[in-house]
């Protein structure tokens, strides 16, 4: 609901819960713009601005948040939250339901589920009685495991009812072969460790035998 008052200093008339104001009585306000530039004028004090944009919601426990006197932490979007708030949701477990969402947020690089795919959701749950975390893992199959573009999803999940049973394939595939290797020693199918030494070739250096008048010496000594 829109709050329009007359701003006291050019009569001019605004919307208090869009534009900075000042407040100069009892429901009575002027511009930020006018409050200030007649304080300057006047030598007076300068009035307390009021942005009415300081005031929010924080996005988990959906209480008013004032981003300007209280701790809180940006979110992007315009979205804000109390850093206690932010703290508990890092911490909590999350339902399989609030993980499908954020996937999927993350898949199309938004900030909140389309109508459009939250229908789609209701759907497959209560005419396939898919699971949240199916939906979820069939989409990262189709998407991660497959590599297909999301471009050419046109912002819905239609293709769910398509590869779900392909996808439930493929995880339980990999869950039974956990399950098989799961009381094996890994240790014992890894190769031994055999150090072999080698030592440095040594070059077999045949002696020459020189000439020397060792031998004369001795025959004639005889």
């Amino acid at each position: 609901m829109a709050h329009n008052v007359i701003c006291t200093i050019c009569q001019g008339r605004f919307d208090r819960d869009k534009v900075e104001y000042v407040q100069t009585g009892t429901r009575r306000y002027a511009h930020a713009t006018c409050a200030l530039r007649k304080a300057q004028e006047e030598s007076t004090p300068i009035p307390e601005v009021i942005n009415p944009l300081d005031s929010v919601i924080c996005l988990y426990c959906k209480k008013p948040l004032n981003r300007k006197d209280e701790d809180c932490v940006a979110l992007g979007n315009g979205k804000y939250a109390h850093k206690r708030c932010v703290e508990i949701e890092d911490t909590r477990e999350l339902t399989e339901q609030e993980k499908l969402d954020r996937y999927i947020m993350k898949l199309f690089k938004t900030d909140y589920v389309h109508q459009r795919v939250r229908r789609q959701i209701n759907d497959f749950v209560k005419e396939y009685n898919y699971s949240y975390s199916g939906i979820r893992k069939s989409l990262a199959y189709f998407y991660e495991v497959k590599g297909n573009p999301i471009d050419k999803a046109n912002g819905g999940i239609g293709i769910v009812p398509y590869i779900y049973q392909d996808a439930y394939r493929y995880y339980y595939s990999l869950w039974e072969a956990k399950q098989k290797n799961q009381s094996k020693d890994i240790e014992s199918y890894k190769p031994q460790e055999v150090v072999i030494t080698i030592p440095a070739p040594q070059r077999n250096v045949k002696k020459r035998k020189l000439f020397t008048f060792l031998d004369e010496e001795e025959g004639n000594g005889e």
